[in-house]
C-alpha cells in the first residue's frame, strides 16, 4: 500500500493541513507531506544524516546487504549531528 499523499502550502505549512489528511493519517498511520519542510530545513537535514553516515563512531545496522534494498539504519542522530536536533525542536 502506498501512502496518500498530499501537497502543503511551503510557505506556510501547518494551517493547510486538512481534515481529510487527519482522517487519512489516522486510518493509515502514515502520510506524505509534500511542503512540510523548506528547501533550508531539507539541505540541513541531507548535511546532518551525511554527517551521522560517515561518523565512524555511529553505530550502523545494514539491512539486505548488497541487494538492491539495502539500507543502513542509525539510532538517536540527534546525539552526533547538531542539524538533527535543529530539525527536531526548531522546524
Amino acid at each position: 500500500m502506498l501512502a496518500a499523499s498530499f501537497e502543503l502550502d511551503s510557505q506556510n505549512p501547518v494551517p493547510s493541513i486538512t481534515e481529510e489528511m487527519i482522517d487519512r493519517y489516522e486510518q493509515d498511520g502514515v502520510v506524505m507531506l509534500r511542503g512540510a519542510l523548506s528547501q533550508e530545513w531539507l539541505m540541513l537535514t541531507e548535511l546532518g544524516l551525511g554527517r551521522v553516515l560517515g561518523d565512524a563512531g555511529v553505530t550502523k545496522h545494514t539491512f539486505f546487504s548488497e541487494t538492491e534494498g539495502e539500507f543502513q539504519e542509525t539510532v538517536r542522530n540527534f546525539d552526533s549531528a547538531f542539524e538533527i536536533r535543529r530539525l527536531m525542536f526548531d522546524s
